[in-house]
């Protein structure tokens, strides 16, 4: 990920602030009934330096890719991706696949509205105490009582009706959840971070579950934990140190685990070449790119849920004559800016679903080729007087903005539009752009959740406003819904036709999709890539 996506959304706009110093938890009594974890790893700790640091650890919380290092890697949640082959030897997750964790089985009714799991009985909570489906229960309604950003997660999206009718516990467990919307895509958001399984007696004895608001507690500790590992200790913003869990009934790699919170690009890449960090991540692609040729490092990169975009305002002039928009995407050189801003990290297509998406049709998102006579012809044909300005906001710290701002004002000035580049602090950017004030922007967008109806549910929905173009088809509404209430394995056919609308409308150029380079010590000999950073325990020397 890189600083200025936007991840799940929160409906409240609110993020806890941790206060917490250092915090120590003390390991799993040992009279838990579960098998050992499986150490594989050497003695020594495995190295991780981020430039991601979390604003809270608290699972319903997280909306940022800090936030969910800690939660997914000391928390279970009911299932997992699956994963498939990476670049030089490593693993990556496959959006598109799923395999049990909390969950030993699961069935989902044919009217997509019924979600029945069987819980696997060998995860305990740090305390010895075994996870149920009443656990679990809790954990959800507990989410949408706060109405935070993992609620958005947990629910798809669905507030108007709610998305649960009911969630009831037959067994200790079974758990069934009962649906007001049929959603056939509900196993990608709850393989998520926010879906993990809380204690709810830990909960209820630091502050219980109050709606709508922050647990402050919870923001900066582990709430019964049962995941990988446990938190031995919690500097905010500096340094988490995270140990095997022994009780946990799964494999890890790596007995122990330092994570440096490190937002100097610099010290990141020395730190890595000099050989003081194992794992490198959120490194910028210049950096990553510059360690390559290194003898004792390997950079992979990786494809992630997320593009690189110049959004129009499509109610505001002139972004809102169709002709412009269409002149700007032929007069786009994407083929440079892909080298230029990101110095070949990504893959170039133009369409409201990404590559890396369940739903990603290739044949109907191929990139718009450059070809300037044409962008001509359309800006002649917009009425438009010549010259056209545009100013366009770029959020500051956003690296990959600031490179690509510069080179289409370069070349958008031959057709006649002159681009005022404004670089905005984070918090004016985001009320600029989300109060629909600009005229256009630049950014790094991707979805909490990779699937269709999770990303245009606040990217492309007439009247929400997360949907920072203000496209408002109607059509693509109706189909998108009932796209989302569709199997899995019948959805394609509303997307396809989503493509299509969407890329006659054009309310963005595309300008790629991210390819995330990951700095790895050749000592490390297992990595298994999460954009969410979120599978150490599948990390190891």
């Amino acid at each position: 990920m890189k600083p200025g996506t936007i991840r799940g959304l929160n409906p409240r706009s609110a993020t806890a602030a941790v206060a917490v110093a250092l915090l120590a938890l003390t390991a799993a009594c040992s009279a838990v009934p579960a098998q050992k974890a499986v150490l594989t790893s050497a003695t020594a700790p495995l190295i991780v330096n981020t430039s991601y640091a979390p604003a809270t650890i608290d699972p319903s919380e997280g909306l940022n890719e800090g936030d969910f290092l800690i939660p997914a890697d000391t928390y279970v949640q009911l299932v997992q991706y699956g994963t498939k082959s990476g670049p030089d030897g490593t693993r990556q997750v496959d959006y598109t696949k799923f395999k049990p964790y909390l969950a030993k089985s699961w069935t989902i009714s044919a009217n997509e509205e019924t979600y029945t799991f069987h819980l696997n009985t060998t995860f305990h909570f740090l305390d010895g105490t075994s996870i149920t489906a009443a656990d679990v229960k809790f954990s959800f309604e507990r989410e949408v009582t706060m109405e935070a950003g993992g609620a958005y997660y947990l629910v798809d999206g669905h507030y108007t009706p709610p998305l649960f009718k009911s969630i009831s516990t037959p067994s200790p467990t079974t758990i069934v959840f009962n649906l007001n919307v049929a959603d056939g895509g509900l196993l990608s958001n709850w393989s998520q971070p926010a879906a993990s399984v809380v204690e709810p007696s830990v909960v209820d004895a630091h502050g219980g579950v109050v709606k709508d608001a922050v647990n402050t507690w919870v923001a900066g500790h582990i709430a019964g934990g049962g995941g990988p590992y446990i938190l031995s200790s919690y500097n905010p913003g500096v340094e988490a140190v995270l140990t095997a869990n022994p009780h946990y009934p799964l494999k890890v790699k790596s007995r122990k685990v330092v994570v440096s919170f490190i937002s100097n690009a610099a010290t990141l890449g020395l730190d890595a070449r000099d050989g003081e960090a194992d794992v490198t991540i959120g490194m910028p692609p210049a950096t990553a790119k510059s360690l390559s040729t290194s003898s004792t490092l390997k950079v992979p990169a990786y494809a992630s849920p997320e593009v690189e975009e110049f959004g129009f305002n499509t109610k505001l002039a002139p972004s809102n004559n169709e002709d412009l928009r269409q002149a700007l995407r032929y007069d786009t050189p994407l083929t440079a800016i892909l080298k230029k801003a990101s110095f070949g990290y990504g893959k170039l297509f133009e369409g409201p679903v990404i590559p890396d998406m369940l739903g990603y049709n290739g044949a109907l998102s191929k990139p718009y080729p450059y070809d300037p006579a044409k962008a001509k012809a359309l800006m002649a044909k917009s009425g438009l007087t010549l010259p056209v300005d545009i100013t366009v906001d770029i959020e500051a710290g956003d690296e990959s903005g600031a490179n690509i701002g510069p080179i289409l004002q370069d070349y958008w000035s031959k057709v006649g539009v002159d681009v005022k580049l404004q670089t905005l602090s984070a918090p004016v950017y985001v009320t600029t752009t989300e109060t629909h004030k600009d005229m256009a922007y630049l950014r790094t967008e991707g979805p909490g959740v990779p699937t269709v109806p999770y990303f245009l549910g606040y990217d492309a929905v007439c009247g929400i406003s997360f949907n920072l173009t203000q496209t408002c088809i109607p059509n693509l509404d109706t189909l998108l819904t009932e796209g989302g209430a569709a199997p899995t394995s019948q959805q394609q056919p509303y997307w396809n036709k989503i493509i299509k609308i969407w890329r006659a409308y054009s309310p963005k150029i595309i300008l790629f999709e991210d390819y995330f380079p990951v700095v790895l010590n050749k000592k490390v000999h297992s990595y298994e890539f999460s954009d969410e950073s979120t599978e150490i325990q599948n990390w190891g020397l």
